[in-house]
């Protein structure tokens, strides 16, 4: 949450129980997903945190 965000930044990955999948391996799976529709599709991927 932003609101608890402290003004230090952790290493990525850093935490040891994170089992969050990265943007680029989720923006794969959604892409081939997606890409088997014949009717195209339209997708928007946006990092967290940009603000």
């Amino acid at each position: 949450m932003q609101n608890s965000r402290s003004g230090e930044a952790k290493a990525p990955y850093s935490d040891p129980l994170n089992d969050v999948v990265d943007l680029p391996t989720m923006t794969t799976g959604a892409l081939n997903a997606l890409g088997q529709d014949e009717d195209g599709f339209s997708i928007m991927i946006e990092g967290g945190a940009i603000d």
